[in-house]
């Protein structure tokens, strides 16, 4: 375990030199500045909860964490087949750089600290299996993350969703 967060049991793992580890080599976990961290190749992410229960864990993006201006631009690269999300999952999309003739099928919401006066910043949720009918040359990147909501209901904006 790390000092500060949940415990870390099997399936993750924490390793440690010079000891054998019980886990999956998927989910092993680093203690940076005592706190559980979970490494991709190009992020990092700080593991809030795991509920071994109902099988599931929550996670910040570490270079977001301390934002004030929450618009990812890259995005997390995870085989989501290997995971099961729960049925009170949706997906929330942000729309980078995005010209005027944007379109999506779906509520949007501009972010506007991402946004300037030629180009725009969205944010859309969406149930997690849904598609999403967009102008493809219109947005320069589509950055999509998973989130766990309170309940399967799910509201088409982005200003009532509960997280």
């Amino acid at each position: 375990n790390c000092v500060n967060g949940p415990n870390i049991s099997y399936h993750f793992f924490v390793r440690v030199a010079g000891a054998n580890f019980c886990g999956y080599l998927g989910f092993q976990i680093h203690c940076k500045e005592d706190k559980p961290i979970y490494k991709t190749p190009k992020r990092y992410f700080s593991i809030q909860d795991i509920s071994y229960d109902n099988q599931s864990f929550q996670s910040v993006d570490e270079g977001l964490f301390n934002d004030s201006c929450v618009a990812p631009v890259q995005n997390f690269s995870f085989d989501r087949s290997s995971l099961d999300f729960s049925l009170y999952h949706a997906d929330l999309y942000f729309f980078n750089s995005c010209n005027d003739s944007f379109y999506v099928n779906h509520t949007k919401s501009k972010v506007t600290c991402a946004s300037n006066a030629t180009h725009g910043t969205f944010v859309v949720l969406a149930p997690g299996d849904e598609g999403l009918n967009w102008s493809t040359i219109a947005c320069e990147s589509l950055v999509a993350s998973p989130v766990q909501l309170e309940t399967e209901e799910i509201s088409r904006t982005i200003e009532s969703f509960n997280h």
